[in-house]
């Protein structure tokens, strides 16, 4: 299991990107951190339920392992729970599950202004990050 990980130098939202082309990881993180949010990268399901269970990431931007994730997150306590963004084809049928979607390919513009929509949609004590956030 590994991780990479952005701190930002002020707080943003704590997101974990799961997507197993590291690639694409790594350019949507960039994008993110760009926007000074703390990101995490997960490259499946099992690596992203061990970081959100020790870090309760703000959102998951889920990109794959979309089934055996989004039964895991609906089963946290609704406190416990990041917002879901999936990323889905234009030909995929789209999961109800999560909250947000983003359909592929996603442009920088269209991710950072859904991470401000979901931002805004989150109580105003969850919409910063913890200092400190401890690496995966």
């Amino acid at each position: 299991m590994s991780f990479w990980t952005h701190d930002p130098p002020r707080p943003g939202l704590r997101i974990l990107v799961v997507e197993p082309e590291p690639t694409t990881a790594e350019l949507l993180g960039h994008v993110l951190s760009t926007e000074n949010h703390a990101v995490s990268l997960a490259a499946d399901a099992y690596a992203a339920m061990a970081w959100t269970r020790r870090h309760r990431p703000h959102i998951v931007l889920v990109g794959t392992a979309r089934d055996q994730l989004l039964a895991w997150i609906g089963n946290l306590e609704p406190s416990q729970r990041p917002v879901v963004v999936e990323l889905v084809d234009a030909e995929e049928p789209a999961d109800p599950r999560p909250q947000f979607h983003l359909v592929k390919p996603v442009t920088p513009e269209a991710l950072c202004a859904l991470i401000r929509e979901v931002r805004q949609s989150l109580p105003p004590s969850r919409q910063t990050a913890l200092p400190g956030i401890p690496r995966g």
